[in-house]
This record gives C-alpha cells, sequence and structure tokens, in this order.
C-alpha cells in the first residue's frame, strides 16, 4: 500500500500555491494598468511647473478649489492626495 503522506503534502503545497497567486494576480494586474489613464484636468493643471511652483492657497485658487475646508486640496507634507 503507498504512503498516502507522500502524495498529500505536494498536492498540499500545489493548492497552497495556486491559491496564494490567485490572490496575488488581481494586484498586479491593477498595479500593471496604473499609470495608463490620463490624468484629470486639474491634477494635469496642477503638474505645469508654473502652478506646481505656487504657494498652497494660489494653486487652489487657479485650480478653482477653496484654499482651505471642504473642496479644498488634501496635502501631506508638500504633495497633494489623490484617491484614485
Amino acid at each position: 500500500m503507498p504512503d498516502r503522506k507522500g502524495i498529500r503534502r505536494p498536492c498540499g503545497r500545489a493548492a497552497t500555491l495556486a491559491a496564494v497567486a490567485s490572490c496575488l494576480l488581481p494586484a498586479a494586474v491593477s498595479a500593471a494598468t496604473k499609470g495608463t489613464e490620463p490624468l484629470a484636468p486639474p491634477l494635469t493643471e496642477l503638474a505645469k511647473p508654473a502652478v506646481r511652483a505656487l504657494p498652497d492657497a494660489a494653486q487652489a485658487r487657479q485650480l478653482g478649489f477653496p484654499a482651505s475646508g471642504p473642496g479644498s486640496l488634501l496635502r501631506r507634507g508638500n504633495r497633494v492626495v489623490v484617491r484614485l
């Protein structure tokens, strides 16, 4: 009678590997597609060196956003936070 432990372990490892790969695949596809979409018009404007060099409040005015409060640009340090 064959030893069943030797058979189960490779199958268990293969199943585990397949499960991990299936979880990672959507993340890999998502990472590969980022950067292919054009920026929204306000972000394209903000990326211009002339606008980027302005103070925060002047950037907001240039883009049509309030300088602070609801609807304003969110920042982390000197970077604008964008949710994709």
